[in-house]
């Protein structure tokens, strides 16, 4: 699939998500926040994607991804613009499944 931002499969593939496709057809890395990760088995269908950061996810996220990626592959991410040492030890204490 050969699939760019403005392209009609784009939007309806993954709605919601503007430039996704454009990203991974340059890049095998992608950041997502929990709320964005029903889209995985679907971009994995598309793309090559070796490494998944979840932003702000716990430990229920991280293994509901482990049938699509290995524990290595997966990153604990945080995007906090006033978050100050709360934010980032709470990323911190769930940023990890028992396999």
């Amino acid at each position: 699939m050969n699939c760019f931002p403005e392209d009609e499969c784009c939007s309806t593939l993954f709605p919601g998500i503007p430039g996704l496709a454009g990203i991974l057809e340059v890049q095998n890395t992608l950041s997502l926040p929990t709320h964005r990760l029903r889209v995985i088995p679907d971009l994995l269908d598309a793309y090559e994607i070796r490494s998944l950061t979840v932003i702000d996810g716990k430990e229920q996220d991280f293994a509901g991804l482990l049938p699509y990626f290995d524990p290595e592959d997966l990153i604990a991410g945080g995007y906090a613009p006033d978050g100050g040492r709360e934010y980032w030890e709470d990323v911190s204490a769930h940023a990890f499944v028992f396999v």
